[in-house]
């Protein structure tokens, strides 16, 4: 009997994977405004999205909502970008792999790479933990989305969908999220998901800042030059204190000297590309001028040194950024307010990547909460 129902199961599973995309995709009328895109972009269309490969990707595709939501937002119609734009959007709507909601479902969320490459809109590397959780495929090294259930903490207002589906919050360029619909959907070059906008291309850091509005950070930063080495160089992640937070500082954007602001925002960025998901309670990373960070995890909240994410996994095309409730404090100035290490914890330098695994992670004690400093302790650390 079971063998039967295993032969009867490998048989549907067989014939399902040879369906092509517009076959697969035609049961969901949702979709058909993609099913017309396809049609009226086949050269595009027929280099990304047909089986050539024998790597299986999971396609994210726009729905009818998406369509009409496009030209609303940008005042012109998908069908009139040009066609390298156009290419480099649909590569990014390519996950490497086969994802299911199975792999969306981590509470800690997930980072995918797509099939979008080039310094455009992709001047970073993958590094080690990237990489060995896809098992170091040829496309690795796409720029990435950022996938998580739609409960998760966020600052912004997720639209949730009443269907017989579930669905997760997806991050794009600019700080852009959708809803992905888990469709789990199969064709014969892997899976498909349905999402509700088109993906935002990622770009430079200082666009991303100003497009989120973190106005007090892009001051500061304009007032130590440093915008072109964080636009220029690859793989780094922006710990963004938030306007509230440069004011409850006693906006050192304007009140601190260059010198000791320079050193603040330096502290503020890591050579390296880190989301959260690969973050482990007690890690030491390393900042930019090799100050030391100590990562805490406590529940769903994530501190780096006293500072509390608030929002995260922000991409940018050369890493991420996360927003900060407060401007941190140097580690060494939290003394005995600041948590042990745990023995897993792992020290990351300068220009490295985390080797944390999955199993560490699971493994690793949660630590108190941090505590904060005065506002002239802050200061004061940039003086002495």
């Amino acid at each position: 009997m079971w063998l039967l129902v295993a032969l009867i199961w490998i048989r549907c599973a067989s014939v399902a994977r040879a369906l092509s995309l517009l076959d697969a995709i035609s049961v969901y009328p949702e979709l058909s405004n993609f099913t017309v895109f396809y049609q009226n972009n086949l050269e595009i269309a027929t280099l990304l999205l047909t089986n050539s490969s024998t790597e299986h990707r999971t396609l994210l595709i726009p729905n009818n909502e998406a369509f009409t939501n496009f030209e609303l937002q940008y005042g012109v119609s998908i069908w009139s970008m040009a066609t390298v734009e156009l290419q480099a959007l649909l590569e990014y709507h390519i996950l490497v792999g086969e994802m299911t909601s199975a792999n969306f479902s981590q509470q800690s969320g997930i980072a995918v790479p797509s099939l979008l490459t080039g310094e455009k809109y992709d001047n970073r590397s993958a590094g080690p933990d990237l990489s060995t959780s896809f098992g170091n495929t040829q496309h690795v090294n796409g720029q990435v989305v950022f996938i998580s259930p739609a409960g998760s903490s966020s600052s912004r207002k997720l639209f949730i969908r009443q269907s017989g589906t579930s669905s997760f919050r997806i991050q794009s360029g600019l700080g852009a999220q959708a809803d992905l619909i888990s469709l789990d959907g199969v064709w014969d070059g892997g899976m498909f998901q349905e999402v509700s906008q088109f993906l935002t291309l990622p770009a430079p850091c200082s666009t991303t800042i100003r497009t989120t509005g973190l106005s007090s950070l892009d001051g500061a930063i304009n007032r130590t030059d440093l915008w072109d080495d964080l636009d220029r160089s690859s793989n780094y992640t922006c710990l963004a204190p938030s306007d509230q937070a440069f004011a409850d500082a006693g906006n050192p954007q304007t009140t601190l000297n260059e010198s000791a602001l320079g050193t603040s925002m330096r502290m503020h960025t890591i050579p390296q590309s880190l989301y959260t998901n690969f973050l482990v309670d007690g890690q030491i990373i390393s900042s930019d001028d090799n100050l030391p960070i100590r990562v805490s995890i406590k529940g769903t909240d994530i501190y780096f040194n006293d500072a509390k994410v608030t929002n995260s996994n922000i991409i940018t095309n050369n890493g991420v950024i996360h927003v900060l409730d407060k401007v941190m404090s140097p580690l060494q100035d939290l003394s005995t307010s600041s948590p042990t290490i745990s023995p897993t914890a792992t020290s990351t330098g300068a220009r490295g990547a985390a080797t944390s695994n999955s199993a560490a992670r699971a493994s690793v004690p949660l630590s108190p909460r941090l505590k904060a400093l005065s506002l002239f302790g802050f200061v004061l650390a940039f003086f002495i």
